[in-house]
């Protein structure tokens, strides 16, 4: 059983056609079992099935201009193309890998100059619409982004207003982009020029390990590389009494039949006997079981809170570089409105737990109370 698949993200640079055996052998050396590549440059007539070699299959973008992205997969990997997903010459692909536990990949390349003369914003809005119809619980989305992570909150960076667009997208489905080091580096008039322009973002960081990069033999970008988790997480178990079934008049019903007369003259005995039968009695009523996959979840926070965090985010480090009276006031008035929503929301959840609770055992008290009552008169 494969418990996990490392997966790769590669801007080829100019095209896959005189690279296949470069390619081939970097990811034979490397393990990669899945690797998106960007750049690949394949004209919609060319022969694609020369590209695969064994023990792999090639998967290239739909398009009637020229094919962008393509992805080379193991043979030993279950998947479905998505071309359903896809959209007309995206310059984006849609893979599901079919395990035991289901990942969705989504490989993207953001050209500067698009296909056709289209505007290089609409067609990335294009993309970003492709992708928040294709949500689903464990997605990745990957790619070279042709946007600097490291600028990403600079007000006077020139993409600014498709980080803005991206980051509209993401709110709405917390993707978190996990890739932290420089990904492109060129020597520009002998200067050298670094940025991570290569992204991968995921529904869920704990299904990701080994993040790494690693220096090919061509080409101004690393090879992005890291791993997925494969295998299906073990269901979270505990033992807790299963009420579902306990009613008040039961629990009359079973108390009432019971011999409360306790013939034992020691103090202590006699309470362990009662206490023994008042168990026996719960016992009955609200059994002890095994809860299957009753994991507790995060409050998720609205849209509204969800764009407080983001702009708090973006203005610190806004502050971090040009701090301001003004600023600080209007971050400390967005943290106080996040702060309340989490109180609100957590003292909500702590009064449904007590609710809950109260009712069974109000009713389990009052009724021996009132047994106990009747009984020592």
């Amino acid at each position: 059983m494969t418990t996990k698949c490392n997966v790769a993200t590669w801007n080829l640079c100019l095209g896959i056609q005189n690279k296949k055996n470069i390619v081939k052998e970097t990811i034979i050396k490397n393990k990669i079992d899945i690797c998106c590549m960007q750049e690949v440059e394949i004209p919609p007539d060319f022969p694609t099935e020369i590209l695969s070699f064994p023990g792999y299959s090639i998967e290239v973008e739909s398009n009637d201009v020229k094919s962008r992205v393509a992805i080379y997969i193991a043979d030993n990997l279950k998947f479905e193309r998505r071309k359903d997903l896809e959209g007309k010459n995206s310059n984006l692909m849609v893979i599901d890998i079919l395990q035991d536990k289901q990942f969705r990949i989504v490989n993207l390349y953001r050209a500067f100059k698009p296909q056709n003369n289209v505007n290089p914003r609409n067609k990335f809005q294009y993309q970003l619409e492709l992708i928040k119809n294709m949500m689903c619980a464990n997605i990745i989305v990957l790619g070279d982004f042709n946007l600097d992570e490291s600028k990403k909150f600079n007000v006077d960076y020139v993409h600014r207003n498709l980080f803005q667009d991206l980051n509209e997208t993401l709110a709405d489905f917390d993707l978190l982009q996990i890739v932290n080091f420089n990904t492109w580096s060129r020597l520009v008039n002998g200067t050298l020029k670094s940025s991570i322009l290569d992204h991968v973002y995921t529904s869920d960081v704990t299904n990701i390990s080994n993040l790494n990069f690693h220096t090919p033999n061509f080409g101004d970008h690393f090879i992005v590389t890291f791993d997925i988790i494969m295998n299906k997480n073990p269901p979270i178990t505990s033992i807790q009494r299963d009420w579902r079934q306990y009613s008040k008049n039961k629990l009359c019903d079973m108390l009432s039949i019971l011999d409360w007369n306790i013939n034992v003259d020691d103090v202590q005995e006699y309470w362990n006997i009662f206490e023994n039968m008042l168990i026996d009695v719960i016992d009955n009523l609200a059994p002890l079981i095994t809860f299957v996959g009753n994991e507790a979840k995060e409050t998720k926070p609205p849209k509204p809170i969800k764009n407080a965090i983001n702009v708090r985010h973006r203005l610190l480090k806004i502050f971090r570089k040009n701090p301001s009276i003004a600023l600080k006031a209007r971050i400390v008035s967005i943290d106080k409105e996040i702060k309340s929503f989490y109180k609100s929301a957590q003292t909500k959840k702590v009064k449904v737990m007590i609710d809950s609770l109260k009712g069974c055992l109000l009713s389990v008290l009052s009724t021996w109370l009132a047994l106990l009552l009747d009984f020592f008169h």
